[in-house]
């Protein structure tokens, strides 16, 4: 059984879905390629990669969390901005990930058995990472690749901006649905305020947002909702819908399509 789906973007890059709709990109270059986030954990994903490059494989984390760095010790060489590494440690802890997965199980009605899961919980081990800078160039041979800072979700969350076919893959920075601000390793509202700004003065470089999840890819005006969005929030922080989640708690606000989940004393 095949927990991959694949979708060929162009000659030399391709979407892979987990069965847990979590979106991973495979990006070749004319030396090397690069695996944006790993998913979940799924059995299979370095074979599902290795059917579609023969070149050595780079892993490169959007952020720290479970459902993007769950295929990570599949591959030997790991890259993840040092302000996720407590994250990481946090999601790849084996009780952690169990009770998490079991979440997403019910989300997704999946029917793994006791084995499966328990295989799955141990998916992320910890395994070495090489730390990223902002603006890190990674030259994949004549495709190079700009790390950009956007603190908001996590911390340590990047945008991996694809110069030469002017892709960007926002992980979970831009989102269709939403972006959550209200986890305890969250930046504050002001600081992805500051990300998203810093996307728009970049945004005449880039024709289109791949996404960590949902629909894709995305069209530039989610930055526009998303700043907008945040502005309000730092107007009227009180206004936002209370909200209550196995997350946690906090406030949602909505505006055009998207929403920001935040909490008051992190604006």
């Amino acid at each position: 059984m095949s927990f991959y789906q694949v979708m060929q973007i162009d000659e030399c890059t391709w979407r892979i879905e987990d069965c847990f709709k979590c979106h991973m990109y495979l990006l070749e270059g004319e030396e090397k390629a690069a695996l944006i986030d790993t998913g979940m954990g799924m059995p299979g994903l370095r074979e599902c990669v290795e059917e579609l490059t023969k070149k050595p494989v780079m892993v490169i984390n959007t952020h720290g969390h479970l459902d993007h760095v769950g295929g990570n010790c599949q591959f030997e060489s790991r890259y993840l901005m040092e302000e996720d590494q407590e994250v990481l440690k946090e999601h790849t802890n084996i009780e952690f990930r169990k009770e998490m997965i079991k979440g997403f199980l019910q989300e997704f009605a999946l029917p793994l058995t006791e084995n499966e899961i328990e295989e799955l919980s141990h998916a992320g081990q910890r395994v070495p990472y090489l730390p990223l800078k902002n603006g890190q160039i990674i030259d994949l041979g004549k495709r190079a690749l700009e790390m950009i800072a956007t603190p908001g979700h996590t911390k340590g969350s990047i945008c991996v901006f694809d110069q030469e076919r002017r892709n960007l893959f926002s992980g979970d920075t831009v989102c269709d649905q939403g972006i959550l601000l209200f986890l305890p390793h969250s930046a504050s509202v002001k600081e992805f305020l500051q990300s998203i700004q810093l996307l728009k003065k970049q945004k005449n470089s880039f024709d289109r947002i791949w996404p960590g999840h949902h629909k894709f890819p995305l069209d530039l005006d989610y930055l526009e909702e998303y700043e907008e969005c945040a502005k309000q929030i730092l107007e009227m922080p009180q206004a936002g819908e209370n909200i209550n989640t196995n997350l946690g708690s906090g406030k949602m606000w909505f505006h055009g399509r998207i929403s920001i989940a935040y909490r008051i004393e992190n604006l």
